[in-house]
């Protein structure tokens, strides 16, 4: 069986809260861990989230009047049709935390219509709590929380967000203009176009 890049496993504590989770006692932890894992082998374990290596390919995103650029990328997603995304400080090659007065929105096309919240869709979710897949048209609203808060804060120090292809995304930031762009799509739009000419 292969290891994921940079996975660390549970230590004894972390594994025990993780049992937990899944309603295991004491008593009946081993028979909990024994079913989860006959789970992974059958069915297997989508890992997503995961830092891009350095031969992955990577998209970015200058952020005008600032140091910073968003990077995109796969990180697991396809499947879904999402990608991950983060600030990036591509001068020192690291990832950043959201910087103050910063924030992400989705919104619709510049110039367009806006954005049209899905009605069953409360202004909390996020795209996880929510798994959108292939044939999904379910949208998020509000402001995105990242991979980390969206996990119960888990790894505070980290920002990602998983962002569903072809979704506009509003940059809002203090003293600067609105800046928005448009998440990669691996496909072509499937939305028929019209046609120029003389009916």
């Amino acid at each position: 069986m292969s290891v994921v890049p940079g996975h660390t496993p549970a230590d004894e504590d972390a594994l025990n809260a993780m049992l937990e989770v899944m309603g295991a006692t004491p008593q009946t932890r081993d028979q909990v861990l024994e079913s989860y894992n006959n789970l992974v082998k059958t069915a297997g374990v989508r890992v997503i989230g995961m830092k891009p290596k350095p031969t992955d390919p990577v998209y970015s995103v200058q952020i005008p009047n600032s140091p910073f650029v968003f990077r995109i990328w796969e990180g697991g997603m396809g499947f879904y049709s999402h990608f991950c995304v983060e600030f990036n400080d591509p001068r020192r090659k690291v990832s950043i935390n959201l910087p103050p007065e910063h924030s992400l929105h989705p919104t619709g096309p510049p110039g367009g219509f806006g954005y049209m919240p899905h009605p069953e869709v409360s202004p909390s979710s996020h795209p996880l709590s929510t798994p959108m897949n292939r044939q999904s048209s379910t949208a998020i609203t509000g402001q995105l929380p990242s991979l980390e808060r969206s996990m119960h804060g888990l790894d505070p120090g980290g920002r990602e967000w998983i962002i569903p292809e072809g979704t506009y995304i509003t940059l809002r930031r203090e003293g600067h203009p609105l800046f928005t762009f448009q998440m990669p799509n691996r496909r072509p739009p499937t939305i028929a176009q019209p046609r120029w000419g003389v009916a």
